[in-house]
């Protein structure tokens, strides 16, 4: 019984010492309520999802002041997939944003070389990766059946 206890004390004494190994994450809606995010260690957000209209969606440098320096996975993922198949939302960034770029509506990591998201209304046949990308991410071609 002791050494059960002694287990039990150690297991729980390691999850206390360990930083958010019991914490579920916070995800934040930035003021206009079209994205969700969490924040980073560093104070950086990092892009979950996008639930705004369909449209021109226009990422920004920043959410609700924090830079944004990194998008975990498409973030149209969770889009309203109806909206987006009506072929009227395209995806841009800020040229001059240090972190994201777009290239023909496709989006993109810089830091990571990392293809984020293929639009499924881009309506190509075929889709020539750029040089220099070395990840594709998570759910980056979800939906697209034209390639």
């Amino acid at each position: 019984m002791k050494k059960m206890l002694s287990l039990l004390l150690c297991a729980l004494l390691l999850c206390a010492c360990l930083p958010g190994a019991m914490a579920e994450e916070k995800k934040l809606t930035d003021g206009s309520g079209n994205f969700v995010y969490v924040l980073r260690d560093d104070g950086s957000a990092e892009l979950l999802e996008y639930k705004g209209p369909a449209g021109r969606v226009i990422i920004p440098n920043a959410l609700d002041g924090h830079p944004l320096t990194a998008v975990r996975k498409n973030p149209f993922y969770f889009f309203d997939v109806n909206m987006y198949r009506q072929k009227t939302c395209t995806v841009a960034v800020a040229q001059d944003h240090p972190y994201l770029a777009t290239i023909n509506g496709v989006l993109f990591g810089k830091t990571d070389r990392k293809l984020i998201s293929y639009p499924i209304t881009l309506d190509a046949p075929e889709y020539q990766i750029p040089d220099g990308i070395e990840i594709i991410g998570d759910y980056a071609f979800y939906d697209v059946s034209c390639l």
